[in-house]
């Protein structure tokens, strides 16, 4: 969606190839390099998981997901409020948060012995009647964690400045989704083994009120919403 970030990664590519032909060019690296990076390797950590979540009866949601056996895993959200839970010994760990009457942004951190490690992308709680929770992560739309749904459900519009648009939402496993945007098809997509779609919109988001449907061969489902650009943040992210 964003010029910038393509104009980026032409130039990591660029710079990609650049390496290659300076390393044909060069004589073998010696075997203590070798060493270096498997020790390197050896040191990754990969980054916390969110797995799934629920709805509890007092409108709360429940996160779970896994990590490091022993970690600890932190959700922090901008105004610095925090909580915290223990990894168990299978890796797992659940966290229940307040949704509250707005949407909450968190960012989720393994915290361990040597080293925090960040999550990719952000987590996004929801009050009712929309899902429980989505993931945020740059250049695709925001994706459910509501889990496998018997259901068809959109559960949000992402948008950037220049009205460039992704739906995302819920379906049955492997149904072909339809959208259609103000009465006119906009894009086809397919739900993946999760339940969870994503079909980039083919019409220019103009700012202002627009409807959405999703239609599969068993099911329809219909979201308004509002394609007002947002407010500049007053403060970065965490």
């Amino acid at each position: 969606m964003d010029a910038g970030h393509r104009v980026r990664m032409r130039g990591m590519i660029a710079l990609l190839g650049v390496g290659v032909l300076v390393g044909a060019c060069h004589s073998p690296p010696p075997p203590h390099a070798a060493t270096a990076a498997s020790e390197v390797h050896a040191d990754y950590v990969p980054p916390p998981e969110l797995a799934s979540a629920a709805r509890e009866p007092a409108g709360d949601v429940a996160l779970s997901g896994t990590a490091r056996p022993g970690a600890t895993i932190r959700l922090a959200s901008p105004d610095g409020a925090a909580l915290q839970a223990a990894v168990s010994a299978s890796g797992v760990w659940t966290l229940t948060i307040p949704t509250g009457l707005a949407p909450r942004l968190y960012s989720l951190t393994e915290v361990l012995p040597d080293r925090p490690v960040r999550a990719k992308g952000y987590v996004a709680t929801l009050p009712l009647p929309a899902s429980a929770a989505v993931v945020l992560r740059p250049g695709g739309g925001a994706e459910p964690l509501t889990g496998r749904e018997p259901r068809l459900r959109l559960s949000g519009v992402d948008f950037d400045g220049s009205g460039a648009g992704v739906a995302a939402g819920l379906a049955q496993p492997g149904d072909t989704v339809r959208l259609e945007l103000d009465g006119v098809e906009t894009g086809v997509g397919r739900a993946n083994a999760r339940g969870v779609f994503t079909v980039p919109l083919a019409q220019t988001l103009r700012p202002g009120p627009h409807a959405l449907t999703a239609s599969t061969s068993r099911a329809q489902a219909r979201a308004a919403f509002d394609a007002a650009p947002a407010a500049p943040m007053a403060h970065p992210p965490f």
